[in-house]
C-alpha cells in the first residue's frame, strides 16, 4: 500500500459570516494541524449535493485510477465562527458541549465513519490556540456563554494583566460595562483516514445541519435607493422578474393572502473540490427552501430556477471555481 504524502501549500478555505459549509478535500496532519493539498490519482466521478436551510446532504463517488491503493486523510473544514453568543454572531449552536455542533455524519461505502475533530482559535490571522490553552480558556464556538465551561467564563477568571496580554493579540474585547468577550474565531475541521482501493470506486456520503445567519427582514426592496437590496441583488443574482414575483406574493396578488418576509443565509465552499484530480465528472446540485411559498436565490453559472423555492444545476466536467452564497426568503402569512 502506498501512503500518499501531501506536502503542498496550505489551502485552507475560510469565509466570513454567514457561516458556510464545505466540500471534501484531501489533507495531511502537519505541524500545527491539517494542511490541504491535491490528491493525484483520485478523481471525483460524481457529486450530488442537496442544500436546504435545515439539512445538507452530499454523495460523492471517487475513483482511484491508479494501480495502487492510496491512503490519505480526508478533511471536511468548516469556516471560522465566533464563539456562541458573541456580538454579531447570530448563530444558534444549541445547548450541547460537543464540537460536532452541526450533527455531522459521514459514511464510506455505506458504513458509518468515526471522524476526528480539530479546532483552532484564530485572531488577526494567526493560530493562537496554544496561548488560550495555557491560560485554561476554552476556545469552543459551540458552548453557550451561560455555561461555566464557555469561553466567556474562562476569560472572566483571568487577571487584568492576562486580559491585557490577550487584548494585544486580538483575543479579547471589553464592552463598555467592563465585561470580556472572545476576540477570536474558531476553525473546525472533521477528518479521517480513507483508503481508496486501486481501480475502484469509493462512495462517501455526508449529512449535517447548516448554521444559517438569520434576519427579521429580507434584503429585497423596490426602492432604488435601498443599498442593501442592491447589494443582495448582485450577490444572490436576484432578477427583476424574481423581485416582482416575490412582491406579488407578499402583497396578496397570488393567493389573496399577504405575507411578511424573513431571510436566512448560508454559504457552501465548493472550491476545495478542486483539490482532487481533475474536474467533477458529473455534478448535480439542488437548492431548496422549506416551503413552496418561500424563495431561494444563489449565483452559479448554469443554475436554473425550477420554481420560486427550488434551484437546480446538472453539469458534466464541472470545475468549482467559486464558492456559493445562498439566500432563503421565508414567507410567513399574516392574519388576514
Amino acid at each position: 500500500m502506498n501512503i500518499r504524502v501531501l506536502a503542498w501549500a496550505v489551502c485552507m478555505a475560510t469565509v466570513s459570516a454567514p457561516m458556510a459549509m464545505a466540500n471534501d478535500t484531501s489533507a495531511r496532519l502537519a505541524s500545527g494541524g491539517l494542511v490541504f493539498g491535491k490528491q493525484l490519482g483520485v478523481v471525483m466521478q460524481s457529486e450530488d449535493l442537496y442544500i436546504s436551510p435545515d439539512v445538507i446532504r452530499v454523495r460523492y463517488v471517487f475513483r482511484n485510477e491508479t494501480a495502487t491503493d492510496l491512503e490519505t486523510i480526508v478533511a471536511f473544514p468548516l469556516p471560522e465562527a465566533a464563539p456562541s453568543g458573541d456580538i454579531g454572531g447570530g448563530y444558534n449552536f444549541g445547548d450541547g458541549v460537543t464540537a460536532n455542533f452541526v450533527d455531522f455524519k459521514t459514511w464510506a461505502d455505506g458504513t458509518p465513519v468515526v471522524t476526528q475533530v480539530e479546532q483552532k482559535a484564530l485572531a488577526l490571522g494567526l493560530d493562537r490556540t496554544e496561548i488560550l490553552n495555557r491560560l485554561g480558556v476554552p476556545i469552543g464556538s459551540y458552548i453557550p456563554p451561560t455555561d461555566p465551561r464557555s469561553a466567556f467564563h474562562g476569560l472572566s477568571r483571568l487577571s487584568e494583566a492576562e486580559w491585557s496580554e490577550l487584548a494585544a493579540l486580538g483575543l479579547l474585547r471589553i464592552d463598555p460595562q467592563g465585561h470580556p468577550s472572545p476576540g477570536w474565531t474558531v476553525a473546525t475541521t472533521f477528518y479521517w483516514t480513507q483508503v481508496f482501493s486501486a481501480g475502484k470506486d469509493t462512495v462517501i456520503e455526508h449529512q449535517y445541519r447548516p448554521l444559517t445567519g438569520s434576519s427579521f427582514d429580507a434584503p429585497i426592496s423596490s426602492d432604488p435607493d435601498n443599498h442593501d437590496a442592491a447589494r443582495a441583488a448582485i450577490r444572490f443574482c436576484i432578477s427583476e422578474q424574481d423581485r416582482k414575483a416575490l412582491h406579488a406574493l407578499h402583497d396578496g396578488k397570488i393567493d389573496g393572502r399577504t405575507y411578511t418576509a424573513f431571510s436566512e443565509e448560508l454559504g457552501y465552499i465548493l472550491k476545495t473540490a478542486a483539490n482532487w484530480s481533475g474536474a467533477i465528472r458529473d455534478f448535480h446540485l439542488v437548492i431548496e427552501a422549506r416551503e413552496p411559498v418561500d424563495f431561494v436565490f444563489a449565483c452559479l453559472p448554469g443554475l436554473k430556477r425550477i420554481s420560486p423555492s427550488r434551484l437546480e444545476l446538472s453539469e458534466a466536467q464541472f470545475w468549482p471555481f467559486s464558492d456559493l452564497d445562498v439566500l432563503f426568503v421565508i414567507s410567513k402569512p399574516l392574519d388576514n
